[in-house]
């Protein structure tokens, strides 16, 4: 890939670091709650696929559940009351067959489904099971002396998509593709520089040809506060209504922006009781060392979902591991209430009334349980 030539001076030395008319804004101790009454019901359904490894994730439409294995790439599709309907899909070289494990997926709104992997995109078809896959393209004009030596956050080589695969952090409309995007520069970077957080974009939007369209968002100021806790530097996205959303892991706002990456408006409430006191590693050498100790140990904000048909957005809520997680839910930028979920809780989909996720395999079980919440506002 072009942009990953362009970096190749780097690898050994980078430093890793709605509703808009009804615009409430808040700041981390809360938001204007609107009287909002919110109840719910949990349902459990283990899955049962005909080929599993038990390591996957599901993403879901308004017609299906997906559930993608990490090991043999087949996709299976399920329906809402978690009943198996057909496999698809596979690694391989056959043009039904994918070419690389994904580290994200989803569905667009018109139901192409769309694999990304280490600097690929594949598109599926459930109806057709074929698979058409491309090379991102970052279409980097920048002279690489500048890029060396002068970078600035508008430059697209100085970004990489953010491959890490612990989260499905993928958001999708039907002419662009949403994703996490993070700088690895030794000039430039979430442990040594401030303006990496005060330059950097977000998110990075692609076209269905694999090209990068725009790029835009800015990090969170917490990061700031916070000294550069790089290991905690995860954007999550949501994308609806022409709009969207980004959330961070350590910030309790959602912000929000246009089609012309403008942010447009901010909404969040701080979830009670998280352990915050994140660690400020010395260097990335003892932070990468202790990055799975950390996200097991501190709370974050994590993945958001959002559903346009009655502008319902839910995130995540992870305080640390062995404790329930929860669900946090926003009708017009307004706070709603929570929802305490299982053990090892994973967000996949919502839609009006309904929240489908599932859970994580244990080490003594295999097993991955379709959750579906049932939830009415009034």
């Amino acid at each position: 890939m072009a942009k990953h030539n362009l970096f190749s001076f780097c690898i050994g030395v980078a430093v890793l670091l709605c509703s808009c008319s009804n615009n409430v804004k808040t700041d981390n101790a809360g938001l204007l709650n609107l009287n909002y009454q919110l109840t719910h019901s949990i349902d459990s359904t283990r899955l049962n696929p005909e080929v599993s490894s038990g390591h996957g994730m599901l993403a879901a439409d308004s017609a299906n559940i997906y559930l993608l294995d990490f090991k043999f790439g087949t996709l299976s599709v399920f329906d809402f009351n978690g009943g198996f309907q057909k496999r698809l899909f596979g690694l391989g070289k056959g043009p039904h067959e994918l070419p690389f494990i994904p580290h994200k997926f989803g569905i667009s709104p018109s139901g192409t489904i769309v694999f990304v992997g280490d600097h690929s995109i594949s598109f599926g078809s459930i109806t057709e099971s074929s698979v058409k896959t491309l090379s991102t393209n970052w279409m980097v004009s920048t002279p690489i002396n500048v890029l060396q030596n002068k970078p600035k956050g508008s430059m697209s080589g100085i970004y990489e998509v953010d491959w890490s695969k612990a989260e499905n952090r993928i958001a999708l409309s039907d002419s662009l593709i949403y994703l996490p995007i993070i700088a690895y520069h030794p000039l430039l970077n979430g442990y040594m520089h401030s303006k990496y957080y005060k330059t950097t974009r977000v998110v990075g939007a692609f076209n269905y040809n694999g090209e990068l369209v725009t790029m835009f968002g800015e990090r969170s100021k917490e990061y700031l506060k916070q000294k550069f806790i790089a290991n905690f530097d995860k954007a999550y996205i949501a994308h609806g209504s022409n709009l969207t959303y980004i959330s961070f892991a350590i910030d309790s706002l959602i912000y929000v922006y246009d089609n012309n990456g403008k942010l447009v408006t901010e909404f969040g409430k701080g979830y009670p009781n998280l352990n915050q006191n994140y660690p400020k590693h010395a260097s990335y050498e003892i932070a990468e060392s202790n990055y799975i100790s950390d996200w097991a140990n501190f709370g974050t904000y994590q993945s958001i979902k959002y559903s346009p048909t009655d502008s319902v957005l839910v995130r995540l809520i992870f305080p640390k591991a062995g404790e329930k997680t929860a669900l946090q839910l926003f009708k017009n930028n307004a706070y709603v209430g929570s929802i305490t979920t299982p053990k090892n809780f994973k967000l996949a989909y919502i839609d009006t009334g309904v929240i489908i996720g599932h859970t994580i395999p244990s080490e003594t079980s295999r097993e991955i349980n379709l959750v579906t919440i049932t939830y009415s506002i009034d």
